[in-house]
């Protein structure tokens, strides 16, 4: 469903509203002095359900979705959390934050923008009188002076500010996205990538990385219960017994010395 609703909004609607732009295309464009090339449109009611209201349409559309994204964020937080790793889409609190106010900059920026076009569509409209008179001579291209064109302000800001709305949300999607940490990372990754394919000569000498040197050391403890003699002591005591005191004497002796060793072993990490 979701890869339907992408392919719709990226590839059919554009063609959908590329087909209704030619019933109100009277020629192929125009060209404005120190300006460039403008769409031509024969401003009339049809061209505003044609080309004029697909922007505000969607910018309202967005505009619910995301106050409904908001308030069902913002009630149900811990719910959200569980949906959002249930979903697998790889998004996390901040990256889904970070979405919302994305929409949210393009709904403040973009309804404004496209309702200012639609009342100048509707300020500047003529009557569409046939698909012949308004497609006369389709093939010329019209050029028009700049003095002719922005000649008060609200023209200038009707063919401008359009323009200009798309390279501006561009921007903050790069603020938005651009600059944090994962992708920081992945700039670093290429980097590197980058710098291994490079010629020697060009690369500089990795610096050595501090590494982790195990710095061992040992200590004896000593078992509770019973008479203690080091290692060397209680071999030299067990062969200088006299060999003609009795056996159990020996017996004796050796069993009241704890032949056992507890090594404990500490170990301690030394970064160099």
């Amino acid at each position: 469903m979701a890869v339907s609703i992408d392919l719709f909004l990226g590839i059919l609607l554009p063609v959908i509203v590329m087909a209704l732009h030619y019933t109100v295309q009277p020629h192929r464009f125009d060209i404005f002095e120190g300006y460039g090339c403008q769409a031509s449109v024969w401003w009339s009611l049809p061209a505003i359900f044609a080309v004029s209201w697909w922007p505000v349409l969607l910018s309202l559309i967005a505009a619910v979705y995301g106050i409904i994204a908001i308030k069902f964020f913002l009630s149900r937080r811990l719910q959200f959390q569980t949906l959002l790793r249930s979903s697998k889409s790889g998004l996390d609190n901040r990256h889904y934050v970070r979405l919302m106010a994305l929409a949210s900059v393009d709904i403040l920026l973009g309804l404004p923008l496209t309702a200012f076009a639609v009342s100048q569509t509707i300020i500047k409209r003529q009557p569409y009188e046939s698909w012949a008179v308004v497609h006369y001579d389709w093939s010329r291209v019209d050029q028009y002076p700049a003095r002719q064109i922005f000649n008060s302000a609200s023209n200038t800001a009707a063919i401008v500010l359009p323009r200009w709305h798309t390279p501006l949300l561009s921007i903050i999607f790069f603020l938005f996205f651009g600059v944090s940490i994962d992708s920081i990372n992945e700039y670093c990754r290429w980097i590197d990538w980058l710098k291994s394919k490079m010629p020697s000569r060009f690369r500089r000498p990795r610096e050595p990385q501090p590494t982790f040197v195990p710095k061992l050391g040992s200590t004896v403890a000593r078992p509770i219960g019973g008479d203690w003699k080091e290692p060397s002591t209680l071999e030299e005591s067990v062969v200088t017994i006299d060999e003609s005191h009795n056996q159990d004497q020996v017996e004796h002796r050796q069993s009241n010395v704890v032949e056992g060793v507890t090594v404990a072993v500490r170990v301690d990490r030394q970064i160099v």
